[in-house]
């Protein structure tokens, strides 16, 4: 059996759905449980409540980040997980879809990560089903290595 490189996400070699957030808000509807299906995805995907507490952390963004999910769930991200995101535009986003009940964009960012900076893509969407906000960060720097 081989062996997988440490850090490396066991669904790396899968192909990502073409829209992550229209798959989760469609799960979103449902009874399922998302955990399972989060952490299978080669991107970090974070729910944000209306005060951007953390409700969902999956297992690609806890790679990135360092921090196990029991850490950070129930904790304000801005605050209490990564007060890096109040500059560049980040947090004035999230309250924008918050206030809007409305928001699907993306943008590039350097994001400070205990295991060094790096280049990723944040795409926030606002869910009209949960009334939250998902935060799918894509790494810039391991997807431009893989291609």
């Amino acid at each position: 059996m081989k062996s997988k490189a440490r850090g490396e996400h066991p669904a790396s070699n899968r192909s990502m759905p073409s829209d992550v957030i229209k798959e989760i808000v469609k799960m979103e509807g449902s009874e399922k449980d998302l955990q399972p299906y989060l952490d299978r995805l080669p991107v970090g995907v974070i729910q944000l409540d209306r005060d951007g507490s953390v409700i969902q952390y999956n297992y690609f963004e806890s790679l990135m980040s360092g921090l196990n999910p029991i850490q950070v769930l129930g904790k304000n991200f801005f605050t209490e997980v990564a007060p890096c995101t109040t500059v560049n535009g980040f947090y004035e986003q999230f309250k924008r879809a918050v206030e809007r009940e409305d928001l699907d964009i993306t943008f590039d960012l350097y994001f400070a990560f205990p295991s060094g900076p790096r280049q990723v893509q944040i795409r926030l969407a606002y869910s009209n089903i949960s009334k939250m906000v998902w935060c799918i960060v894509t790494d810039q720097e391991k997807t431009a290595v893989n291609r």
